[in-house]
């Protein structure tokens, strides 16, 4: 999908004026539209970003199989929130690894890996973060969680004096707490690194 320079734009300034602070009321919807990403259904239908930026994206269906390989992971479901911030960061990246296939994102390396090219399906934290909300919804949506629900994108930038970065969210039920789960630094089919908001806010990597 092709997106007109006025996007990039204004996209460009929110992330450049995010500061160290995240609204835990906030959801992922708004963040996906401007990509023209659809939330993922019940059936495992999604729209998932295929490249650098966003600028192409991809409807596919998951098959009951595949299903069924990432309701494995919760089953049982967790007894903690903690345990299941886990089951979270393994179930991101099982998920990475049943839509690369379909996306041609299989390859996807560790951050931007250097040498990549704007045609080519190396997912930079733009892709990768609405990759992985559309992941978490879906997990959301086969009740799968039972500490989080799913937060709107987080965004660190150049108010904070550090490069600006993006990752999908997931806030502690009962206690608000928020916790950035960021599947760029991680090549495709690894696990998300899940951190606390204040930490990944402030700058922090794996």
């Amino acid at each position: 999908m092709k997106k007109t320079t006025l996007t990039y734009s204004a996209l460009i300034l929110l992330i450049s004026c995010s500061g160290c602070s995240y609204n835990t009321d906030s959801t992922p919807d708004a963040w996906l539209k401007t990509y023209g990403l659809s939330t993922p259904t019940h059936l495992g239908e999604m729209t998932l970003c295929q490249n650098f930026g966003c600028t192409q994206s991809e409807t596919i269906q998951l098959s009951k199989q595949e299903m069924e390989q990432v309701q494995l992971l919760f089953t049982p479901l967790a007894d903690s929130a903690e345990d299941e911030r886990n089951k979270i960061a393994h179930a991101i990246g099982q998920l990475e690894t049943i839509t690369g296939p379909k996306l041609h994102t299989e390859n996807d390396l560790a951050k931007n890996a250097f040498g990549f090219s704007l045609k080519s399906h190396q997912l930079d934290c733009v892709a990768e973060s609405s990759n992985t909300s559309n992941y978490l919804l879906l997990l959301d949506n086969l009740a799968l969680l039972k500490y989080h629900r799913v937060g709107g994108n987080m965004h660190r930038g150049l108010f904070t004096l550090h490069a600006p970065h993006n990752s999908a969210a997931i806030i502690e039920k009962g206690t608000d707490n928020a916790y950035a789960v960021d599947s760029w630094f991680r090549a495709n089919g690894q696990d998300a690194w899940i951190v606390e908001a204040e930490q990944w806010l402030s700058g922090a990597a794996p």
